[in-house]
């Protein structure tokens, strides 16, 4: 908390492992006994990014955040890391210095949206259960930006206000 505070944090050494625990997790296929580690220090990293975000160099924070925008996208996300990654990249969209689009939402709902569809109206009929699984995770995720996770209470802390479409709500509902 002490180097956070006195900026001693050099961001290359989070940005290089970051950029090492992708390609662990998300380009290799970790082993199972080695994933819950990964997990966790994916998790960490992700935490500490979003803590220094506006010590990362601009064009370190793009690259970061065109990768998690990728992988929350692609629906590639393992489901414990979806909560950091979609928590990172809504950081992302709101540090002055990256000026990401603030529309990232509305693809992401879309994406998801999507995929529901597709998978209820079996145009996909081969889809894979686990995008289904991580699409609806990913909505869940994206409706709940604004509110403090650590918090009890349903405190905003971000500008965003994420209201789902009713069509993405009867889609999950569908699904349960």
């Amino acid at each position: 908390s002490q180097a956070f505070k006195s900026n001693s944090i050099d961001p290359t050494f989070i940005i290089k492992s970051w950029s090492i625990l992708e390609l662990l997790i998300f380009e290799n296929e970790p082993s199972l006994s080695s994933l819950p580690s990964l997990i966790h220090s994916a998790r960490s990293c992700l935490n500490v990014i979003k803590k220094i975000i506006r010590l990362v160099p601009t064009h370190s924070a793009r690259k970061i955040s065109v990768s998690l925008k990728k992988f929350i996208l692609s629906f590639r996300i393992i489901p414990e890391l979806i909560p950091p990654i979609v928590s990172t990249y809504a950081e992302f969209c709101m540090t002055t210095s990256v000026k990401l689009d603030h529309f990232w939402v509305d693809e992401i709902m879309n994406k998801c949206e999507d995929s529901l569809h597709g998978f209820l109206s079996n145009l996909h009929r081969k889809q894979n259960n686990s995008i289904v699984e991580r699409a609806l995770f990913t909505v869940g995720e994206v409706v709940m930006i604004g509110f403090d996770e650590e918090e009890e209470s349903e405190k905003e802390v971000t500008q965003f206000k994420v209201k789902p479409k009713s069509r993405i709500i009867q889609l999950v509902k569908s699904m349960l």
